[in-house]
């Protein structure tokens, strides 16, 4: 099943993404002495982020399977890096919501959605992107989903409004992913 399949009750970018947008910048005017710009905050919260790994009980079967494979692979950072979980964004205190969290969380989750082993719920294999549908149904789980990590990666779509008002994204290759750290 498609990405567009799967969330189709999330309005689509370009046709071809889902997309929920958490807060839009665009037609603000950007100063650094702006309400816009200092109205923003970012709590920072310092208890380190714990990936749950029930419910269902077999959920911890196929979060230690899927890193399991990883390490395998050779793709497990051997060090288990802190990251960025995004957590919360509320648009009317614009405010987000951070905190630490395991790369490895990534693994066993964001990164595994649609790894499906050989776990089955109910006698039928399952995903973990399967089962955030059961309970979310055609849209995205809420940033406070615990069984997700949303480690906010350096890969950055970023969007811009040309003069006639087309939205554009930046390409990577021009600039599009810009690394920017964010430290604990």
């Amino acid at each position: 099943m498609s990405l567009l399949n799967w969330y189709r009750d999330e309005a689509p970018v370009l046709k071809a993404l889902p997309y929920a947008e958490l807060a839009c910048f665009l037609d603000e005017p950007w100063s650094e002495k702006s309400p816009q710009a200092t109205g923003l905050t970012v709590t920072k919260r310092s208890e380190p982020f714990r990936l749950a790994s029930h419910p269902p009980d077999s959920l911890a079967r196929l979060q230690t399977y899927v890193y399991d494979a990883f390490t395998k692979e050779n793709r497990v950072d051997k060090v288990d890096s802190k990251v960025v979980r995004l957590e919360n964004y509320n648009g009317q205190k614009r405010r987000f919501t951070v905190r630490p969290c395991n790369y490895s969380d990534g693994l066993r989750s964001n990164y595994a959605l649609d790894w499906h082993g050989d776990l089955e719920i109910g006698g039928r294999p399952f995903s973990l992107r399967s089962l955030m549908a059961q309970d979310y149904g055609s849209c995205f789980p809420p940033l406070d989903e615990s069984r997700l990590s949303n480690a906010l990666g350096l890969a950055v779509i970023v969007w811009y409004r040309t003069e006639d008002g087309d939205l554009l994204s930046v390409p990577a290759e021009a600039g599009g992913c810009d690394p920017v750290g964010y430290r604990f």
